[in-house]
């Protein structure tokens, strides 16, 4: 006969799987800039909500990140946040873009948004850990 501590530790009951659904609450981190997000001139920021509310949006880490992205109760997104350049988006006598920090993080965010929602409410400054190239 198999010993039920085996059994239950293989082949988790309903109410154990629910448990690990329902208690986990994504813990508010903010990130912390490496000196490898300077050198890449950018960091991934790391983005959790539940599925039935836009408002409570909390930013983790990557930990928390990858265990959440599993749970059907939440929705993850990350983001490339650029954090070196030039403030402003420059036009070339070309007419090309090359965009500036401003720019470009508001457009990862709004792109991230269309799936996630509520990121756009969540993000008030484009410019945070922003660091002049100059």
């Amino acid at each position: 006969m198999i010993d039920q501590k085996i059994l239950d530790s293989l082949y988790k009951s309903n109410e154990q799987q629910l448990k690990e659904f329902l208690e986990p609450i994504p813990q508010q981190i903010s990130p912390i800039v490496t000196q490898k997000d300077v050198t890449n001139k950018y960091m991934i920021r790391y983005f959790v909500r539940q599925v039935n509310d836009q408002l409570y949006v909390v930013e983790v880490n990557k930990q928390q990140y990858e265990s959440f992205k599993t749970n059907p109760r939440f929705i993850t997104v990350k983001i490339k946040w650029k954090i070196i350049g030039k403030k402003e988006t420059t036009v070339l006598s070309s007419g090309a873009k090359i965009y500036g920090v401003d720019d470009q993080n508001r457009i990862e965010v709004e792109t991230a948004d269309l799936t996630f929602g509520g990121l756009r409410s969540y993000i008030t400054s484009y410019l945070e850990y922003w660091f002049s190239e100059e």
